[in-house]
């Protein structure tokens, strides 16, 4: 089921949606040639958000098909695997916060390295205090994870019923969260703005070409 369905998907994801993402990669070229504005980034942002309901929205159908193969026997495995994708994150909540966020800070500080390549003593400084001022949402979105494995366990149990499609849909798309949830999503996306435009402003013309 899944080489046969996989093949198909595929083949409509490179006439459909690669078109969709090259055309999004080179607006976004033009956009930061010219330099990066407050609405550049929340365009680059919505665009995410678009291409990314639309590759899952992909996935819908076949999945709620696929749910009613699962046997039974498969369901405690399934379970397992999920929380076993989960302990990495909750091993973490259990370390100092400046712990957490200093890793974080590096995971920043090595990706801004992959795109922008060697930076100065000063970007580095200047990236590492923002990023420090990050808030901490490592808690939330670990409950939101809980959450929504939950959910997926039930749609398993449930996956006989007729409705399954509809709601393996919301569950792929909609993503139902809390409202802590939702606004630590919009801050947090806020400071990586922010973080963005100061990325823009330093960049040196031969990061630019990097």
């Amino acid at each position: 089921f899944v080489s046969a369905r996989l093949s198909t998907l595929l083949e409509h994801h490179r006439h459909e949606a690669l078109p969709r993402y090259e055309d999004v990669i080179h607006q976004a070229a033009t956009r930061i040639q010219r330099g990066l504005t407050d609405e550049d980034v929340e365009w680059a942002i919505k665009q995410y958000d678009l291409l990314r309901v639309d590759l899952l929205a992909r996935f819908a159908s076949d999945g709620a098909e696929f749910f009613r193969l699962v046997r039974d026997p498969q369901l405690p495995h399934v379970e397992r695997a999920l929380h076993q994708r989960l302990a990495e994150q909750e091993a973490s909540l259990h370390e100092p916060l400046q712990t957490r966020l200093a890793a974080r800070k590096e995971r920043v500080l090595k990706l801004v390295r992959e795109w922008l390549g060697p930076i100065s003593n000063e970007q580095e400084r200047q990236i590492a205090e923002r990023t420090m001022a990050f808030p901490d949402t490592a808690p939330l979105i670990y409950a939101h994870q809980r959450r929504r494995n939950d959910q997926l366990m039930a749609l398993l149990n449930l996956r006989m019923q007729q409705d399954t499609p509809d709601k393996l849909r919301a569950w792929l798309i909609d993503q139902e969260a809390d409202p802590a949830y939702l606004n630590a999503t919009r801050e947090f996306r806020h400071y990586l703005k922010d973080l963005v435009l100061a990325l823009d402003r330093m960049a040196t013309p031969i990061q630019r070409r990097h």
